[in-house]
């Protein structure tokens, strides 16, 4: 049964939109986030946020309310699912110019004390070995190269300093459509499993 996480942020004075999933991000880059909103499909999702210079806030159930305060930075956000048995938050926090490590439940928080959170990605997956797992392998060319497949998060996929310039990507059960968008350029056809891959060598 796929799950879907709906969560929005306070960033630049003011709600963004809803974000489904990894369908997008929450957040704009360079723009703090202050509050963060979330609920899923089925089941409940539990979320607390950490502000900068401060401490740990309350816990929040789904959209009773929203986890932050309007006016101070966020720098850390902890995610949990509640009431179904099976499924963890996955999620993951853009700072200092970068995406940061995903973090699976409780198991760590997502962010850096002291350094803003500016985006925030979620979704909810299969706990890992139980029914309904799927796992995505997936590599990148880069630096005149692919790089070796990577499954999951058990790494990433690139190297530090280096573009990448085209993605394979599958799954090791059904389907997965994926697309890239050239940097001065515009998004390129959608890509099915590995009938191809997404981008143009010779462009970031």
């Amino acid at each position: 049964m796929a799950i879907n996480v709906m969560y929005q942020v306070y960033t630049g004075g003011r709600w963004l939109s809803n974000v489904t999933d990894l369908t997008d991000y929450a957040g704009i880059y360079g723009s703090p986030i202050q509050g963060v909103y979330a609920s899923l499909s089925s089941g409940s999702i539990q979320y607390r946020t950490h502000t900068q210079g401060g401490d740990w806030l309350p816990w929040v159930t789904d959209r009773t309310d929203y986890a932050g305060v309007i006016g101070t930075n966020i720098d850390g956000i902890q995610m949990q699912v509640i009431g179904l048995s099976g499924y963890q938050a996955r999620y993951r926090a853009y700072v200092g110019g970068m995406w940061l490590p995903w973090v699976t439940g409780l198991e760590d928080y997502a962010g850096i004390y002291g350094a803003p959170i500016e985006a925030i990605q979620v979704e909810i997956v299969a706990n890992s070995g139980g029914s309904g797992s799927i796992d995505a392998i997936y590599q990148v060319y880069t630096g005149g190269r692919w790089l070796p497949n990577v499954t999951n998060s058990s790494d990433y996929a690139g190297i530090y300093g280096s573009p990448i310039q085209g993605v394979y990507a599958s799954l090791s059960s059904g389907s997965i459509q994926y697309r890239v968008h050239t940097i001065n350029g515009s998004w390129l056809p959608w890509v099915t499993d590995r009938t191809d891959y997404a981008g143009v060598i010779g462009t970031n």
